[in-house]
């Protein structure tokens, strides 16, 4: 009888011990399973936003992309005035004074450069978005464009920028008057030399713009 019952509580405790390993199984595999979801909604969560970031610079890019494009354009043109004027500057007494004053009026006119539009990037990096990108090569890309080649493209169209003030500021009174009062020929070497000197830092500025075109259209899908 003794035997029975020690047989029946032992039965007992091993469907017990059974029954608790069952159900500590079923704990861990349910905190296995939860913890999975949660890492793939977490997984699908920073996908939609990496997207979201990706869209909003792409589009931002696309921006500077087309406003880079016109400046090129506008500063071509401009290169190209500049020169023809220091051609014509220095044989005036062969050419019609009204042409050299309109000439000289026209590229003194304004002088555009070029600044990116970085909100969306800003807004990537201040909220931590630049950790969860999984194309690292196009993440390295962006950072490059941004921090390296905008900033450069800037600072020279500071530069160019500076020239164009300084050329200004010394030719002020004609540019009020619309053109040259006297041309002589000390004036028109002087003139020669001047807007030679914009020209270097113009043609310095294109190709840099160029270049930065370029990289652009390394970035942005066909």
């Amino acid at each position: 009888m003794k035997l029975k019952q020690k047989f029946i509580k032992d039965g007992a405790f091993k469907r017990y011990l059974l029954y608790a390993l069952g159900e500590i199984i079923l704990i861990v595999a349910g905190i296995l399973i939860a913890v999975q979801i949660n890492n793939a909604n977490e997984a699908r969560k920073e996908k939609m936003l990496e997207k979201e970031y990706v869209l909003k610079i792409l589009a931002d890019i696309r921006k500077d992309k087309t406003n880079l494009e016109n400046i090129i354009q506008i500063q071509e043109d401009k290169l190209n005035t500049n020169v023809y004027f220091q051609s014509i500057v220095q044989e005036f007494n062969n050419r019609d004074k009204k042409e050299i004053d309109s000439i000289f009026v026209k590229i003194l006119v304004d002088n555009i450069t070029f600044f990116p539009v970085i909100g969306s990037y800003q807004s990537t990096l201040s909220n931590g978005g630049i950790r969860i990108f999984t194309n690292k090569d196009f993440i390295s890309k962006i950072i490059n464009l941004y921090d390296s080649y905008y900033k450069r493209l800037v600072y020279n169209g500071e530069v160019l920028d500076g020239k164009y003030f300084t050329l200004t500021d010394k030719y002020k009174h004609e540019r009020r008057i619309n053109g040259l009062e006297k041309l002589d020929d000390v004036l028109s070497l002087e003139l020669a030399d001047d807007f030679s000197w914009y020209q270097r830092s113009q043609e310095f500025y294109l190709d840099r713009c160029k270049e930065t075109l370029d990289i652009i259209k390394e970035i942005l899908p066909e």
